[in-house]
Formats: C-alpha cells, structure tokens, sequence
C-alpha cells in the first residue's frame, strides 16, 4: 500500500478512535461517580431526566469536532476531504448502530428515538466544525473542499 495513501488512512483512523475513546471514557467516569446511571439501569429505566440527553449531546458534539480536527491535522493532502470521510463513517455508524439498537431487547428502551436521530444528525456537522478549525490558516475561506 501506498505510504500516502497509510497516512491517509491513518489521519481518519485516528480521528475515528479518539472521538469514540473520548465518548466512552467520559461515559464510564460519569456512570461510575453516579452522575449518571449505570448501563443497566439506563437498559431497564431509561435515561429519565432530559438533562442527561442534553450533556450527553453536548460532549459527543465536542468529541467530534476534536476527532474532525485531528483528522485533518493529520491528513497529508486535502484535510477537508479526510474530514468529510469521517463524517460519513461516523454518520453511517451511528445509524446502523442506532437501527440495530431499536432490534435489541436490552437496548430499545435505553435511549429515546429524538436522541438517537439527534446522534445521527450532528455527526457529520460537528467533524466539520473541527476540520474548519484546524483548516483556518491553511486553506482560503472561499475553499469549501
């Protein structure tokens, strides 16, 4: 394989993982201090208080545009495409992980469908967000790609 095209593969793969690392770690920190509720119960309850949702959108959104960022200060050549790339898995993911998830008895009645839509939604945007940022200085403002 071509060494450009490992780096290439490398700069989406590192925005990728961080971005899921992040999420999951901030998760469990906030499950085990009890800030939220642990996983079975969220499995048998539900998440019953809308401000969990809210905090829970918020960091992923962060997480995401961190993981965009990287990406494209990672990318060899043309950060926004390698941004736009992980959007897309990310995107894909989250659908299919969400799709699959309403099939899964112990998963259905975790998460309400606006979170899960909401999930969807703001992945794409908010890796975008974080290429454009660590593209400021290296592209014109009038390049979209």
């Amino acid at each position: 394989m071509e060494k450009q095209t490992l780096k290439s593969i490398g700069a989406i793969a590192a925005g990728f993982f961080l971005t899921l690392i992040l999420t999951i770690g901030l998760d469990i920190l906030l499950e085990s201090t009890g800030i939220f509720t642990s996983t079975k119960e969220q499995q048998i309850q539900g998440l019953n208080t809308p401000w969990f949702y809210i905090i829970a959108i918020s960091y992923r959104v962060i997480f995401t545009i961190i993981g965009g960022y990287i990406t494209a200060k990672l990318a060899p050549t043309k950060p926004m495409k390698h941004v736009l790339i992980l959007g897309i898995i990310g995107t894909v993911l989250a659908l299919i992980g969400n799709i699959v998830g309403q099939y899964i008895p112990q998963t259905k009645n975790a998460l309400p469908l606006w979170f899960a839509i909401a999930l969807v939604v703001t992945a794409l945007p908010s890796v975008w967000i974080g290429g454009r940022l660590a593209t400021k200085n290296i592209i014109s403002s009038s390049t979209i790609l």
